[in-house]
């Protein structure tokens, strides 16, 4: 294979006891003095056909926990090896990513002010100060893997500043937990989730998978606060978005949205903020509703999902009701009604092809 590649091309074992397995990959258009490319092997290991554990020893194969692709601007990418995350995010430029070949403990936040994609890869970060794990001030995509902040209160898996977009490729799991999962904002911050999982630790002072300011649009994941707050207060919300001007969207695409608290509200708005609900599953397994306004300020919307305990008429949107079946509320769409009147079969036939998805009622003059 030649240098500057165009094909992102993986490894594969021909013999032994890793035969047909990926033990690594050929990053794509890499501009590199080494020939062939970057060679990464997870691991820098393999097993021999008598299953003997070897080290590979070419110059051009890495063992590197992280791998930066940056791209020149020129249609290729440099690429460069670390074992350090900070130094990882220090070094990659606008439109780069980060992905990672190890587990790694980090004691102090990982700061990103640029626009770059975080790969996890299916390992994980923890944070080991019971602080803050990532702080995002830039652009970041991240996905595919574990951010753990820890158990203590007020730890923080990621804080958001900027933009934040979270998800999972097909194969990956996305998992953030910690008091926060993520948590900050400003009025000008954007979250977006399309899957994953957002777990709080259970603090009995304030914990919420979420707690955010800033533009919410949510398209999959499921949100889980397992906490009790002592205090009585919405808390322990699986979803808690504050600041006037905030909104909420959850909007599920292809993937589910599930937002559970044990004790407490699913989803609680703190200031002006209007919540956008078209779907999803909502429930608090304690006494409390599904939904609530602190101080009785901002406005849910809401035109489809289930829930636990019956949404107030107040939310509901135009021309949808709630229906119950068993122990469960579901809001659906109610029909749209239309009164016509027709003097002859062929204009109650066009009728009835232009209304033909709304419930008629048809007065029908002459013979």
């Amino acid at each position: 294979l030649a240098d500057n590649s165009v094909l992102d091309v993986e490894i594969i074992c021909k013999e032994g006891p890793n035969k047909g397995e990926v033990i690594g990959h050929l990053p794509a258009n890499i501009a590199s003095t080494e020939t062939p490319a970057l060679w990464v092997i997870h691991g820098n290991t393999y097993v021999d056909e008598e299953g003997n554990t070897k080290t590979f020893t070419d110059e051009n194969v890495t063992s590197a926990k992280i791998i930066v692709i940056s791209p020149t601007g020129t249609g290729t990418a440099t690429a460069a090896r670390y074992d350090d995350l900070q130094t990882a995010f220090n070094s990659v430029t606008d439109g780069g990513t980060i992905t990672l070949y190890d587990d790694f403990d980090v004691s102090t936040t990982i700061i990103n002010d640029k626009s770059i994609t975080l790969d996890l890869n299916g390992y994980k970060i923890t944070g080991v100060s019971n602080d803050t794990v990532i702080t995002n001030n830039g652009t970041l995509t991240l996905k595919n893997g574990t951010v753990d902040a820890g158990t203590a209160n007020g730890s923080v898996a990621v804080s958001n500043n900027g933009t934040l977009t979270v998800g999972e490729d097909e194969g990956f799991s996305t998992l953030l937990t910690g008091c926060f999962a993520i948590s900050g904002g400003t009025a000008t911050s954007v979250l977006t989730i399309t899957g994953g999982t957002f777990e709080s630790n259970g603090s009995t002072d304030r914990s919420n998978a979420l707690y955010v300011t800033g533009n919410v649009t949510i398209t999959g994941g499921v949100f889980t606060s397992e906490g009790r707050s002592n205090a009585g207060l919405p808390r322990t919300s699986a979803i808690h978005i504050t600041g006037d001007g905030s909104t909420l969207l959850i909007n599920p695409g292809d993937e589910q949205v599930v937002v559970f608290s044990e004790d407490n509200y699913a989803i609680t708005i703190e200031g002006d903020i209007t919540a956008t609900i078209c779907g999803g599953t909502f429930t608090s397994d304690g006494p409390r509703d599904e939904l609530y306004r602190a101080n009785d300020i901002g406005s849910f919307v809401i035109s489809g999902g289930t829930f636990a305990h019956e949404p107030s008429s107040d939310h509901i949107a135009e021309h949808h009701a709630v229906v119950r079946e068993g122990n469960v509320y579901t809001v659906i769409p109610q029909p749209t009604i239309v009164n016509t009147s027709v003097t002859d079969i062929g204009l109650l036939a066009n009728s009835l092809a232009t209304n033909a998805s709304v419930e008629l009622t048809i007065t029908i003059t002459g013979n």
